[in-house]
């Protein structure tokens, strides 16, 4: 991501962050699940969803907010 100051900065962090947690929908293997008439139906199992960590490095906090992101 650019380094310079942009005044959708914080907006961008949140984005990336859960653009990197939908992209693993695409992806997601199925499992099946019983019907009540002796069925089965092949649903995607979100519970393979990894957790998502965005690091953020703030190499110069001055961006020109009054409110504390960085903490």
């Amino acid at each position: 991501m650019q380094q310079w100051y942009k005044p959708d900065i914080v907006y961008r962090f949140y984005t990336y962050h859960c653009i990197n947690t939908a992209l693993q929908l695409e992806n997601l293997p199925l499992k099946s699940i019983a019907l009540e008439s002796d069925k089965e139906k092949k649903v995607k199992d979100y519970s393979e969803i990894c957790p998502v960590i965005t690091l953020v490095w703030m190499v110069d906090d001055a961006f020109g907010f009054k409110d504390d992101y960085v903490a």
